[in-house]
């Protein structure tokens, strides 16, 4: 299941969806793979619950920046049942240290709702911060990170040791609001 998910056919079809669903407005949805046609946005779709959704980061497509590297992670839903996310994911770093979490910051962006049939995905970007050139750094070193989804229980763990560090100005990490397919470095918003 995993190669069908990454494959350079599901991104490229993942791409091609988002540019239609860009022109067209509105409700917008992605599927991982090249068959089936797309759910749309109904009242009877529910909010997405983390137990129904496959959580990973997708190393391979992070981007790295000057104020530090955005890192992508990846929402595929694995239930029959369809179901929509609206907004932003509460992500933490979580400290290799008790007390040293931390909360990522909301970057503002365009909010859509994006559902996700069987085997659909969505993604959202966190930033990782590092300050620029020996400023006074706010290090974190966090053995992963925990996600909860916008109005739904439950939390997903993602094991993903990193450091991040950050100037007095700067979150240590920070997120976009959800869209729509798996994340690519060449469809970062």
């Amino acid at each position: 299941m995993k190669a069908r998910l990454f494959s350079s056919s599901s991104r490229i079809m993942a791409v091609a969806v988002v540019g239609v669903a860009l022109v067209a407005g509105g409700a917008i949805a992605a599927r991982s793979d090249t068959t089936g046609g797309l759910p749309t946005l109904r009242a009877t779709s529910h909010g997405c619950e983390a137990t129904q959704l496959r959580v990973l980061v997708d190393a391979s497509a992070a981007k790295r920046m000057a104020g530090g590297t955005y890192l992508p992670i990846d929402l595929v839903n694995q239930w029959n049942e369809e179901c929509k996310l609206r907004g932003y994911l509460a992500v933490t770093g979580v400290a290799t240290a008790a007390g040293e979490d931390a909360h990522a910051a909301h970057v503002p962006g365009a909010v859509t709702s994006v559902v996700l049939g069987r085997d659909y995905a969505a993604h959202v970007w966190v930033l990782l911060a590092n300050a620029p050139g020996g400023s006074g750094c706010r290090p974190l070193t966090a053995k992963g990170l925990r996600v909860t989804l916008p109005n739904a229980a439950g939390r997903a763990w993602i094991p993903y040791p990193f450091t991040a560090c950050a100037g007095a100005s700067q979150a240590l990490l920070s997120v976009r609001p959800v869209l729509q397919g798996l994340a690519s470095p060449t469809s970062f918003p």
